[in-house]
């Protein structure tokens, strides 16, 4: 979807968020502790850069500076937790998911509200 209406970069941050989701679930669901470099990378560095491709994607447009921007202060949270290590090892990880599962929901509320005002006008 995000290919055919010409984000390419939101695009290939979705895959690097996907790739990383799947190495994870393979990883813990079947036990193979083998993954475990594969899914810390693809984690860290692909979510990260995923995250960066996305937002910029948003910033890109005239008039969604304050959104990008918002976007940019999410990300800066969901990467001082863990590497800061403000918190304990597990609420660290809990507070990462939860801040990358809010930033996902604010992408998916400002490309919703987009693909409406295109559609619109």
């Amino acid at each position: 979807m995000l290919l055919a209406n010409g984000r390419r970069l939101a695009a290939t941050g979705a895959a690097l968020i996907g790739l990383a989701a799947a190495i994870g679930t393979v990883r813990l669901g079947l036990r193979i502790d083998a993954l475990t470099p594969a899914h810390g990378l693809s984690s860290a560095v692909g979510g990260a850069v995923a995250m960066l491709l996305i937002t910029a994607a948003l910033l890109i447009p005239a008039g969604r500076r304050a959104v990008g921007f918002g976007l940019l202060a999410i990300f800066a949270v969901n990467q001082a937790v863990p590497a800061f290590k403000i918190l304990p090892p597990g609420l660290g990880w809990h507070v990462y998911h939860f801040t990358t599962a809010v930033w996902l929901a604010a992408v998916a509320l400002v490309l919703r509200q987009t693909d409406s005002l295109t559609r619109a006008g």
